[in-house]
C-alpha cells in the first residue's frame, strides 16, 4: 500500500493513523478509568456537568480560570518567536535566492 507513495505522503499517511490509533487508545483508557472510578465512587462531580454551549465563553472560562499572566507572556513569547522565524526564514530564503543567482 504505501510502496508507490513518495516519502512525504507514506509519513503524512503513518502520521494520520499512528494519531488516530492514539486517540482510540485515550477514548479506550478514558472508559476503563471512568469505570474504575465509578465502581469505586471517586467521581467527585456531583450531579450532571453543565455543558456550555457558546464555544467563546466556554473557552474564555477555561483560559481564565487555568492560565495566569505567566502563561499569556510565555504564549506571547512563543507566537513572536514564530512570527519572527517564519519571517527570518522568508527573508533568507528570498536574499540567498538573489545572491546565488544574480538577480536584481
Amino acid at each position: 500500500m504505501l510502496a508507490g507513495m513518495s516519502v512525504g505522503t507514506r509519513n503524512g499517511t503513518i502520521g494520520f493513523f499512528s494519531s488516530l490509533g492514539f486517540l482510540g487508545f485515550v477514548a479506550w483508557f478514558n472508559d476503563k478509568v471512568n469505570t474504575f472510578k465509578a465502581e469505586r465512587g471517586l467521581n467527585k462531580r456531583k450531579g450532571p456537568a453543565k455543558v456550555n454551549k457558546d464555544l467563546p465563553s466556554m473557552l474564555r472560562n477555561i483560559f481564565t480560570s487555568a492560565c495566569g499572566m505567566r502563561e499569556v507572556w510565555t504564549t506571547a513569547a512563543l507566537s513572536l518567536s514564530l512570527l519572527l522565524r517564519t519571517l527570518g526564514s522568508v527573508w533568507v530564503a528570498k536574499h540567498w535566492y538573489i545572491h546565488h543567482h544574480n538577480v536584481h
